[in-house]
């Protein structure tokens, strides 16, 4: 099941969003790990989103999942998710949105 991480403005339109093609955030996200008391929410089959205000405790469990990251393919894509997580955090009109199957 892809997630899809899509940062969006207050009416909805798509700034950037990082695709995740080959199922790759699956076999890493800490789903239902309460070591991750916002990133376990993510919901595979649905829609959850994070504001700006979040967007620091997000930022720190990127960085964990980061460090527990040991292909190049998935470092890879969970920093280009933080790129965006970045540019969530620097604008106040805009959310994450992490997209399920």
């Amino acid at each position: 099941m892809p997630i899809k991480v899509v940062l969006q403005d207050n009416r909805g339109r798509i700034i950037d969003q990082v695709l995740d093609p080959n199922c790759l955030l699956q076999k890493i996200w800490p789903i239902e790990d309460g070591s991750f008391p916002l990133l376990q929410y993510i919901d595979p089959y649905g829609n959850t989103i994070f504001n700006q205000v979040q967007m620091g405790q997000v930022l720190k469990e990127l960085e964990i999942l980061s460090s527990k990251t040991n292909e190049g393919d998935e470092t890879l894509l969970v920093s280009k998710v933080r790129t965006i997580a970045q540019r969530c955090r620097d604008n106040p009109r805009a959310h994450l949105r992490f997209v399920g199957d």
